[in-house]
């Protein structure tokens, strides 16, 4: 959870779909999953 979702910054990765946001009982958000793929293609994300 992003500490001000209004922020700028944050609402450039939610409107580029980089950052998913899920509304259930209450709002929260993920990375979206082909970022993460990419992300770990590029070595910034290790699995260990």
């Amino acid at each position: 959870m992003p500490d001000d979702p209004k922020e700028p910054e944050f609402l450039d990765l939610l409107h580029g779909l980089y950052v998913l946001e899920y509304r259930n009982r209450k709002n929260w958000y993920d990375v979206h999953p082909i970022v993460v793929e990419l992300l770990r293609e590029q070595g910034f994300i290790n699995d260990n």
